[in-house]
């Protein structure tokens, strides 16, 4: 049985545009604390100006030692 994303916390890459926005809003929706990363700092801007409920964060996720360095951050900020 499904039981949704309320009190869930979900991590989106290349989350600051497009699908990864739309499914980023879905999940604060439906009561789960949103990251979304992305390398698109005007994206990211954007995404800031318009959900600003979801956190943002600029990583390169084809650089393993940024991916390591968010994956430390988000577990401390999101639990």
């Amino acid at each position: 049985m499904y039981e949704g994303p309320e009190g869930k916390r979900v991590l989106i890459t290349a989350g600051a545009a497009g699908l990864g926005t739309t499914l980023g809003q879905q999940f604060v929706a439906e009561g789960a604390r949103v990251q979304c990363c992305d390398v698109d700092e005007t994206a990211l801007s954007t995404l800031r100006q318009t959900s600003p409920e979801i956190r943002q964060t600029k990583v390169d996720v084809s650089d393993p030692a940024a991916v390591s360095r968010t994956f430390d951050e988000e577990h401390q900020t999101l639990g």
